[in-house]
């Protein structure tokens, strides 16, 4: 399967390399939730009003990601995330998200391959949003296709994507915000058991 190796360590040595980046990357969204003591103007407060059966939504902005291969070896990358929600309930949406990221990627120890490792996501899922004071907490959940390329080789992969996403409203149609994810390849979570991005977010919400 493509980047995978017979002397990968074992998913314990991977999983405490990869701690400390996704501790930083919960601790952004930590960060964020103390955004709840912002004021809650008027236009924040009509806007999560306007949130009702039937609104439909789009999100999309830049993101920072980065993969787990093994311990020291935790490339990052950039790429971008677009997501668009029906609400079809006034706190519960279906989701539909799909992110593009690439890594540069060097020969090491265990990978003999080099270059631009490209990774694709489109899943499906539920949103379930909270109303607390200024800000929109919004819980994100689904299942999702992978696909990776690096050089002519390419693979795809099942997953599960799990979220968290702020987004403070500037007015009735527009906000702004931060979201964290976290993809698990189910299918080949030896490989790669952790692929997390995180990124701000411009979010149009239609009459």
């Amino acid at each position: 399967m493509l980047l995978s190796s017979d002397k990968m360590p074992s998913n314990d040595a991977i999983f405490a390399a990869s701690g400390s980046r996704q501790a930083r990357a919960l601790s952004i969204g930590v960060a964020l939730v103390c955004l709840w003591t912002l004021p809650a103007t008027q236009a924040a407060a009509d806007a999560r009003l306007s949130t009702h059966a039937g609104t439909l939504s789009a999100a999309i902005g830049p993101q920072y990601a980065y993969l787990v291969f093994a311990p020291g070896d935790e490339p990052a990358g950039g790429g971008a995330l677009l997501s668009l929600e029906y609400w079809f309930a006034e706190q519960v949406a279906l989701q539909l998200a799909g992110q593009w990221t690439a890594h540069g990627l060097t020969k090491t120890e265990n990978r003999q391959l080099a270059g631009t490792f490209q990774l694709g996501t489109f899943g499906v899922g539920l949103a379930y949003r909270l109303d607390l004071l200024a800000i929109d907490l919004q819980l994100e959940a689904g299942i999702q296709l992978l696909f990776r390329k690096i050089d002519q080789q390419q693979a795809s992969d099942f997953g599960v994507r799990v979220g968290l996403s702020l987004r403070y409203w500037l007015g009735p149609h527009l906000g702004l915000g931060l979201a964290v994810h976290y993809h698990g390849f189910i299918t080949d979570l030896g490989g790669i058991p952790a692929y997390v991005n995180v990124g701000p977010l411009l979010t149009l919400r239609l009459p």
